[in-house]
């Protein structure tokens, strides 16, 4: 736009009475038609207009007249330099700057949805979500305000505008000066402060120096006004405003409206702190703190993610369960399972009340949503849990029905049998309630449906975009040179061809920023409507242009000269997934929103452009420092979109010689493209959705569920033999264990070693022998509790018999042992155990076995379940993939090899444990200890190997697998 030089002069500070606005509706203003007034501020008013010379509808920014001081221009026009430096799509495009009739001007985007201010005086306040997500906007915009050097200074809800599409754009990049510290000073002394310190931190209103944090509380005052409707402090008087800002502690926004989370109003008071230091320190910080409050962009939780979940639980819980399992003995058949339900209820319930989630749940990403997508509240908690709690207390209701019916003596000796029948019973129903989980309904079970909830997933965060390494262009090679001037731009130089004209880069010196200049041939039309008023950014913005039927070297077209470089030149050959993806994203928006407005140019790979934020530009013409592509093999989108994906296939990801980095719904999705294009850009969006869901790596807690859950068996075992440890010498039988209980049943039974009946000198001698030798073991109580030593009928028996012996036999002289051996010496050889199966250590014995019968369940479970699923069941249900070097899943015979492999280290220790050796009988020896400290050592390496490697461990190396997200 041409600028109008000259200075303001005095008739024109007077051509309107104080408070009135300073231009009319349909009033014809340099080279704009002025509509309605927008906003106003102490220094500054906004109007809707309409450029007479290109007819696009803009917003137009103009200080009031009594700001007549240059210095005060300029840094007005300096302050629109440094907004016209960000392009992002949550910030107001500057499209010039120029002076009308001596009054600095700032052109901009014009947006329909007015601001976050009128629509909180129309509506009221806004929902949590609805509000952070605004908020999270807004941060998106300054902290892109602070890569390019700009402080904003301002944030309030008026200078935050509501796009058509609902997005939120931050304005007025420091251009109202009146936030200037020095600038409240001033007006406090004078009286006639007309800003908004509701709005401004502390120290801004004190003159101290301003960094982002300031910014920061800005934005927590936003999102305190977006939440209540209000600001964090308000007053009539504008010195007792002050001081309420600078001394006072904000009240929580909780007390204005008791819907709003505890959590995120700890984050707006934080925001709100009165020392910098304790306000989040960056954008990114406070954006991590907002984001659990964000509206359910989620995904269902499928069935088999929400049983991992509980298994997680369960095994968190295993703690409480087993005391209720101890319990049970004292309370009765069923009662013990009261303080576990108890302990579950309120874990749910509080967990899920203040984080949205259990623990287990957590791990995998899941949270308890609303049905309507917002966070449940705690009575809808209360509902879930209760049911959960109803459907586990059903065994309680089984006994008490049977008890009532008059089978109470049955349940006493058929115990066993009802706990199983009344456990099957309970997971029937609960496994009968996910009869109603559908993909459409979001895979709801009937007590989601009962309780208004849903189970969701949230994807994975990702990354900023990665930044694009660019050499320099040749707008930043020639910008000290001119050659010439085209419009209120200079031309620096030449860039190459475009199309039929030529596109040189120029540099706007108002605004201080460089611009693409697109020559186009005589009789060319003017850019249409439809594109002229495009302000999204994966198009570039039209500044203004030109057309002249007698000179034709005056028909160009001004463009914003965007940062990064061709996408053509990007790794010249190949594109991988985290910008592929993003390239895609971007083209299926920018298709859809073309098609819809008639903005669609000719499609190609040599058209596309990505910015230095990793943003794609779908540029009207190709871009500079390509070889053009022939216009017949301009594509249509959906051939442009496969041939982006075809570049990806072509990548090192793809490559033989390196492991595969790309989930495998992108490498399907991929593959697909790249050899048949999508048929819709529906389907293509759908289908682009659910593979961007999976995250790019799998994180190492991911990786260790499905090996956690193929060793459950083993732990369990493991820590039942812990438990036994202590009692080890009484679960196992010692030889001499052995021998005692040998000849107590000789003497039960009284038949002798030759089938005879035993004589009475004969019971003497046995009896002698017992008391003589073994005196201390009949009058120990542990041997006879041991559930080892015999049948139930027998144990009583032999007990008072050992009792009556020891109590007649006080004391064996040394000869009477000796005597009463010699004669019962075929009966010793008898019940003797041989020599080699004398135990060594009960303790070793313990271990030994259990962790043998732990081995033995969880090989067996993870070989079928390597059959089954290809990778194991639990594998799959948590999102991950096993796959060969080029990307395709294996098949059920390498998953076998796979887990035989990785069980590789405790499968000769498994071979060998029926060895009376291995197992702890015989002499006493180190090579139990030995064996089980080998075979687990290199299992625990292993295991440690493959959390740490997350994407491939060493069983994975030797079958020539990778794992990857699904």
């Amino acid at each position: 736009m041409a600028t109008v030089s000259g200075s303001i002069d005095a008739s024109g500070s007077g051509a309107f009475a104080p408070g009135e606005p300073r231009l009319r509706a349909g009033q014809t203003w340099g080279s704009y038609r002025i509509g309605r007034l927008l906003g106003r501020g102490g220094m500054g008013e906004v109007y809707e207009a309409e450029s007479l010379e290109t007819g696009r509808r803009l917003a137009l920014k103009l200080l009031r007249s009594r700001l007549e001081k240059a210095d005060d221009r300029a840094r007005f026009l300096r302050e629109g330099q440094l907004a016209a430096s960000i392009s992002h799509p949550h910030t107001v495009y500057i499209f010039g700057s120029e002076e009308i009739e001596g009054m600095p001007v700032i052109s901009m985007e014009l947006l329909p949805g007015g601001t976050l201010k009128e629509r909180v005086a129309a509506r009221g306040p806004m929902r949590p979500e609805e509000a952070v997500a605004a908020v999270m906007d807004i941060i998106g915009g300054l902290d892109a305000a602070q890569a390019a050097g700009v402080l904003h200074r301002d944030i309030k809800p008026s200078n935050c505008f509501i796009d058509g599409d609902g997005a939120v754009k931050v304005g007025d990049f420091g251009l109202s000066i009146s936030t200037l510290a020095r600038d409240v000073h001033h007006d406090l002394e004078m009286g006639a402060f007309q800003g908004t310190p509701q709005f401004a931190p502390p120290e801004q209103l004190r003159g101290e120096p301003l960094d982002i944090r300031a910014d920061i509380y800005a934005v927590g005052a936003t999102l305190y006004y977006l939440l209540t409707g209000q600001p964090p402090f308000d007053a009539r008087d504008l010195r007792e405003l002050v001081s309420r800002v600078t001394s006072e502690l904000p009240q929580s926004p909780r007390i204005l409206r008791r819907g709003i989370p505890a959590g995120l109003a700890a984050v707006v008071l934080q925001c709100l702190a009165k020392v910098p230091g304790e306000r989040p320190k960056s954008y990114a910080d406070l954006a991590a703190a907002l984001r659990p409050f964000l509206p359910a962009a989620d995904l269902p939780a499928k069935p088999g993610v929400r049983f991992l979940a509980g298994f997680a639980d369960s095994a968190i819980l295993s703690g409480p369960v087993l005391m209720a399992v101890v319990l049970t003995t004292r309370l009765g058949l069923t009662m013990g399972i009261v303080p576990a339900l108890v302990v579950d209820t309120l874990y749910k319930f509080v967990l899920e009340s203040l984080w949205g989630a259990t623990l287990g749940a957590m791990l995998l990403g899941l949270r308890v949503r609303s049905a309507d997508g917002a966070r449940a509240p705690w009575w809808r908690i209360l509902i879930r849990t209760g049911i959960g709690t109803a459907v586990g207390a059903l065994p309680i209701l089984y006994e008490r029905i049977a008890q009532a019916a008059g089978y109470g003596a049955w349940l006493q000796t058929h115990a066993t049998l009802f706990g199983v029948l009344s456990s099957m019973s309970t997971l029937g129903i609960v496994a009968a309630m996910f009869l109603t989980a559908r993909s459409e309904n979001g895979y709801a079970s009937l007590y989601d449906m009962i309780s208004g909830t849903r189970i969701r997933v949230r994807p994975a965060e990702r990354g900023r975009r990665a930044a694009v390494a660019t050499a320099p262009s040749p707008a930043e090679i020639l910008e000290n040179h001119s050659d010439g001037q085209i419009g209120p731009f200079t031309v620096i130089g030449a860039i190459g061809n475009a199309g039929a004209g030529r596109l040189l880069a120029g540099f706007d010196h108002v605004l201080r920023r460089r611009v693409w200049i697109r020559t186009v041939p005589s009789g060319t039309p003017p850019i249409a409507p439809a594109r002229r008023d495009i302000s999204r950014v994966t198009r570039l913005h039209w500044l203004t242009g030109r057309r002249s039927a007698t000179d034709s070297l005056d028909n160009w077209d001004a463009f914003e000269a965007p940062s990064g470089g061709p996408l053509l030149k990007r790794n010249e050959a190949s594109l991988e997934w985290p910008a592929a993806r993003v390239v895609l994203a971007d083209l299926l928006h920018e298709f859809t929103d073309a098609l819809k407005e008639g903005s669609l140019p000719p499609l190609g790979l040599d058209r596309l452009w990505m910015r230095a934020d990793g943003r794609t530009v779908l540029l009207d013409f190709e871009a500079p420092g390509v070889v053009a592509m022939p216009s017949s093999a301009k594509a249509t989108p959906m051939e442009l979109l496969g041939a982006v994906a075809g570049r990806v296939t072509r990548s090192e990801a793809f490559s033989k010689d390196s492991a595969p980095r790309l989930p495998l719904s992108a490498c399907v999705l991929l593959r697909h493209w790249s050899s048949e294009a999508p048929r819709s850009l529906e389907e293509a969006q759908a289908q682009l959705r659910q593979a961007a869901a999976s995250p790019e790596r799998l994180s190492r807690w991911r990786r260790a569920v499905p090996i956690a859950m193929a060793a459950a068996p083993l732990l369990l075992f493991g820590l039942s033999a812990l438990a036994m440890l202590p009692n080890a010498d009484v679960l196992i039988l010692t030889p001499e264990d052995r021998e005692v209980i040998g000849l107590l049943t000789v003497l039960r039974t009284d038949v002798a070693p030759d089938n005879t009946v035993q004589s009475p000198e004969y019971r003497l001698a046995i009896e002698t022998y017992l008391a003589g030798q073994h005196g201390a073991l009949l009058r120990n109580p542990p041997l006879w509790s041991s559930s080892m030593q015999g049948p139930d009928a027998d144990r009583p028996e032999l007990r008072r018999l050992a009792s009556d012996i020891a109590a007649r036999y006080p004391s064996v002289t040394s000869e009477e042992l000796a005597r009463s051996m010699e004669t019962i010496r075929p009966t010793l050889d008898r019940v003797r155990p041989p020599q080699s199966l004398g135990v060594a250590s009960p303790g070793v014995i313990v271990l030994t076995l259990m962790a043998g019968l732990g081995s033995l369940m969880s090989l067996f479970f993870s070989i079928v379940s390597s059959i089954a699923v290809p990778g194991g069941v639990a594998t799959r249900l948590i999102g991950i993939a096993v796959v060969t070097r080029d990307g395709n899943e294996i098949g059920r015979l390498r998953s076998l090899a796979r887990t035989l492999i990785a069980w590789g280290p405790i499968l000769p220790w498994l071979v060998l444990v029926p060895n009376p050796i291995v197992m702890g009988f015989g002499p006493a020896s180190p090579l139990p200890v030995l064996f089980i400290s080998l075979a687990f050592g290199a299992m625990t390496a292993g295991v440690v190997w493959t959390i740490a490697a997350a994407d491939r461990g060493l069983h994975d190396r030797i079958a020539g697998t990778f794992v990857v997200p699904r």
